[in-house]
């Protein structure tokens, strides 16, 4: 017979996640990523403190795994970390003085994400029908 396990939400999944890197699994925290940096079959994981890491896996791949709370996708090379977000403007949002384009296909996700003065989110928005 099987041991059953508690469907519970494991503690290593709410902060962090382990990531291959080369031969072996790292875990980091999801308050130390900063930014993913798409590099083809490979993602760069840029951390506070911490330098870059090459992970093995595509942009695409890694951000499914991560909060989506936490984390947006901005452009066809990056995601970043919204907690981290300093400031925008225009087509252009910077963290630690590193300036990263929105493109025009994430452009609405991507501020969706953000709190911004006087603008509501769109659940909140009146329909044109209203």
């Amino acid at each position: 017979m099987f041991r059953q396990v508690p469907d519970i939400q494991c503690r290593h999944k709410e902060d962090g996640i382990f990531i291959r890197i080369q031969d072996y699994y790292r875990k980091i925290l999801y308050e130390d990523i900063l930014w993913l940096e798409s590099s083809g079959h490979y993602t760069s994981v840029c951390m506070r403190g911490k330098g870059k890491v090459l992970a093995c896996a595509d942009l695409k791949r890694l951000h499914a795994q991560l909060p989506a709370s936490r984390f947006v996708r901005v452009h066809n090379r990056y995601v970043l970390n919204v907690f981290e977000i300093e400031l925008f403007f225009g087509n252009t949002l910077r963290i630690q003085g590193q300036d990263f384009p929105i493109g025009r296909t994430f452009r609405k996700d991507a501020l969706a994400q953000l709190n911004i003065l006087g603008v509501l989110p769109e659940s909140h928005l009146p329909s044109a029908t209203e």
